[in-house]
């Protein structure tokens, strides 16, 4: 096991701190940020330290000498002559043959390490592992987004993340949102083509019957921005972008004397479909639905057959995402789609096909 610190740049932004030495000679009480990781780094048993430097890198060398921390940890040199042009991915970019050697940990140059903390990495069960921080207010760099097994869904850059209206937010795993003490909702959802992000900021949680206020934004690759909707109360994104629930809009029909198109199961369905379909099924759904409702629309006494529909799909989908179990609700949903399109769709399908074939034939 080796390490690998990345000490090249400048760290300009710490003004007259590094104005004639790197960041990894800044000392903290009486001790530099270097000596503090080696120290750290050969209290978990490593013993070998690669430096990627550029600014002042004879002062680095020549401390080390002087110090005599090439005596507590072999190290090793390598040179960014352009760290004035480039970044820490130009750094790694030039030690790329020395991960082939053996594990590595990286290090950054202007952190403290706990040894606890290289410890944990050397002993983890992953193959490949991160060390990450709760996002607190005060932070303003790259964010990653976890999964319920701590792996990494996506990399939110500095320039996308909205940190004004999240700082007093807790990113909530399941739910897969930011969210606030009062109930308020901050969505960063990637397209599925790469081509950027879609962020959606409520004032209180989107699904449910409490008045809210919305915000909707999308930016492509190249950072353009572009405001899609700013709502208040009474779901008109939701409204707008919902028009083609048809089979939960048809069954809340039947199923309440007064019809409120933004009751809590329509809110909370095309809140999740919003955030968490694929579009795949979402033209799929839309082109099979009107097929279903209008089916079911036919058949006499049809109050049961929507009464089975709120019972075993609208209620425990809902009850479901409000839960944040929503991967249940997706194939809860889907499945039941499929049901109902064998039964009601598939077969007025085929009869307008007979009847069309008919027609060729009388032509």
């Amino acid at each position: 096991m080796q390490a690998l610190m990345l000490a090249a740049g400048k760290g300009s932004r710490l003004g007259r701190y590094t104005k004639d030495n790197t960041k990894c000679m800044l000392e903290v009480n009486g001790k530099t940020l270097l000596e503090r990781c080696i120290d750290a780094l050969k209290e978990a048993n490593i013993n070998k330290l690669v430096l990627v430097l550029g600014y002042k890198k004879d002062n680095v060398i020549n401390y080390i000498k002087d110090k005599g921390l090439d005596k507590k940890i072999e190290i090793e040199y390598v040179f960014n002559e352009d760290y004035d042009i480039t970044n820490n991915i130009y750094s790694l970019f030039l030690a790329k043959d020395i991960f082939k050697r053996e594990d590595t940990i990286l290090l950054e140059s202007d952190l403290i390490y706990e040894p606890s903390i290289i410890k944990e990495l050397i002993e983890s069960k992953y193959d490949n592992a991160a060390v990450l921080a709760k996002y607190e207010q005060w932070m303003d760099g790259t964010v990653v987004t976890l999964d319920s097994e701590k792996n990494i869904l996506e990399f939110i850059e500095k320039q996308d993340f909205d940190y004004d209206k999240i700082k007093d937010m807790e990113y909530d795993v399941d739910r897969k949102c930011y969210v606030g003490k009062n109930g308020e909702e901050f969505h960063v959802t990637p397209y599925s083509d790469g081509s950027g992000y879609k962020y959606d900021y409520y004032d209180r949680s989107p699904y449910g019957n409490a008045p809210h206020n919305s915000t909707h934004v999308k930016s492509d690759l190249n950072e353009n921005w572009t405001r899609t909707d700013n709502d208040r109360d009474n779901g008109t994104q939701e409204k707008s972008s919902g028009s083609g629930c048809y089979l939960t809009t048809a069954c809340m029909q039947h199923m309440k004397e007064k019809f409120d198109d933004n009751c809590n199961e329509l809110m909370t369905l095309r809140w999740f479909r919003d955030n968490f379909v694929n579009e795949d099924d979402i033209k799929h759904y839309y082109s099979i639905a009107p097929i279903i409702v209008k089916e079911i629309n036919s058949i006499p006494n049809n109050n049961k057959i929507y009464n089975w529909i709120y019972e075993n799909i609208v209620q425990p989908c809902v009850i479901a995402i409000q839960e944040g179990n929503y991967e249940f609700a997706y194939m809860r949903y889907k499945n039941s789609v499929i049901l109902l399109e064998e039964k009601f769709a598939k077969p007025m399908l085929q009869n307008q096909l007979v009847n069309t074939l008919k027609r060729i034939r009388q032509i």
